[in-house]
């Protein structure tokens, strides 16, 4: 049997597709990764082609590199640049939830929301007592900076 289809309008007899997904540890949903399709032809000389067709799906940070972890604000698997962990609580969080925060000793750290609200506030406080206490007491700080 001979079957015959011109070049221009060639229709696969046949279709792989191959996709590489992640699986949120907490929802147990996937997320693509990577999608592959493979269609097999058969051109008008009789012989069977094959074309495969890969695509690299963006991570929802928008990036195209590994994925790193999943954002526990949202959900969103971001790749290894945007995902790290706060400092406080070890929490994984994506760029977009993360808040970067200059030490005094000049390093940069990584907090979640919670925590950087809760470390404004407490140096809220401590000024707020530093200013009531300093006619009364002198702190080590203020005798070192002089």
């Amino acid at each position: 049997m001979v079957i015959r289809t011109d070049s221009n309008s060639m229709k696969p007899i046949r279709t792989e597709k191959k996709q590489e997904v992640v699986y949120d540890s907490w929802t147990g949903i996937p997320h693509p990764l990577q999608d592959q399709e493979t269609d097999h032809f058969i051109t008008s000389q009789g012989s069977v082609e094959s074309q495969t067709i890969g695509r690299q799906i963006a991570l929802q940070c928008g990036c195209l590199k590994p994925a790193g972890g999943f954002c526990s604000e949202c959900g969103a698997l971001v790749c290894i640049d945007c995902f790290g962990h706060c400092n406080n609580c070890s929490r994984p969080l994506g760029g977009c939830h993360s808040i970067l925060v200059n030490n005094p000793d000049g390093t940069r750290i990584r907090l979640c929301q919670a925590c950087h609200d809760s470390s404004k506030r407490r140096e809220a406080r401590q000024r707020i007592w530093r200013t009531l206490l300093s006619p009364f007491v002198k702190f080590e700080e203020d005798s070192n900076a002089k």
